[in-house]
């Protein structure tokens, strides 16, 4: 019993140390291959920790979330691979289409590892707080960002299923439940991303929203609202769910605005992480767009490819006199 205590202090004591130290100064660090890598490794040292009856729940919601970002940096790569041999069929291109093939079986394994990580850092997040979607939990003011990463993971997790083919099987009342537990969290204090990650659900999810409310309206205008904190969180979110749900404009307006915004507001040292992950999240929108129509990467974030224009008629010297002209 004595030894069981033992170890349950100690699991308690690298929770706190996890949180209070390592994410804090983390997040200061605006570099997320360095974040990303540092949750691969100690995801393992934590669970090193556990007992029988204790597990480092809270430094696990962090752990998982960023070691999910590893995956998403090799998907996105896999997708824009995909899509450049496309491009280059849709131009007569020959020896592209096994490319492509390959591509996109990489990229759905890779949907479904993301999905994996995130879902287990949402499932984290449920044990140290309680069932996301409930009543809101009493959660300490120092803990209020791993909640917040733990509902972001919650929505990432199922975007990832989705586009992996189902194979982790994430609930798809995550979202709904996400939604309801944004309220939990003060909006102006955390870059309007608990309204951003509601509407996004009422967005995604038919009929989930009140029958009166403009869901995309509400996303982008978090989304204009966070960004004068320097931690755009809520416009990684709209980029993101535009781009699944088919929101074309709505997408790339979100581009151009982020853009604009990284040239207005200064990152916050404080969560430059957070800040540069979704600056990522929205570039790789950005590029997908761009290698969709033009065949490469985003030469510069914040601009869209523009249409070719029509070319007005010009008047044939040559051509027959106007039969209603004047004699």
């Amino acid at each position: 019993m004595i030894l069981l205590t033992m170890i349950a202090c100690v699991t308690t004591m690298v929770d706190r140390f996890t949180v209070d130290r390592i994410v804090r100064e983390g997040m200061m660090v605006p570099d997320v291959g360095e974040a990303c890598s540092l949750g691969e490794s100690f995801s393992h040292v934590l669970m090193a920790t556990r007992s029988k009856n204790s597990v480092p729940e809270l430094a696990m919601v962090i752990a998982d979330t960023t070691s999910a970002m590893c995956v998403e940096q090799k998907l996105w790569e896999a997708e824009l691979r995909g899509l450049r041999g496309e491009y280059q069929l849709r131009n007569g291109e020959q020896g592209w289409m096994t490319e492509v093939k390959d591509a996109r079986i990489q990229s759905q394994r890779l949907h479904t590892a993301s999905a994996a990580r995130f879902y287990d850092a949402f499932v984290h997040t449920e044990a140290v707080f309680g069932p996301v979607g409930d009543a809101c939990p009493t959660i300490k003011e120092k803990d209020e960002v791993v909640y917040l990463v733990g509902l972001v993971a919650g929505m990432l997790a199922v975007l990832h299923d989705r586009a992996g083919g189902s194979s982790v099987g994430v609930p798809l009342d995550v979202l709904p439940r996400v939604a309801r537990s944004a309220v939990c969290l003060d909006n102006d204090k955390w870059w309007q991303v608990p309204n951003a990650l509601q509407a996004g659900v009422w967005a995604s999810v038919p009929g989930s929203g009140p029958e009166d409310a403009d869901p995309w309206a509400l996303v982008q205008e978090a989304a204009e609202k966070g960004g004068a904190s320097g931690v755009r969180v809520a416009f990684g979110l709209l980029s993101l769910l535009a781009a699944n749900s088919g929101q074309e404009e709505i997408l790339l307006n979100s581009i151009v605005a982020h853009g604009k915004s990284l040239e207005q507001v200064e990152q916050n040292p404080e969560w430059a992480l957070l800040d540069q992950y979704s600056y990522e999240i929205t570039r790789h929108q950005s590029d997908i767009y761009w290698i969709t129509k033009k065949g490469h990467r985003s030469p510069e974030f914040g601009e869209v490819p523009s249409e070719p224009k029509e070319q007005p008629l010009e008047e044939d010297p040559f051509g027959e006199e106007d039969p209603f002209g004047d004699e």
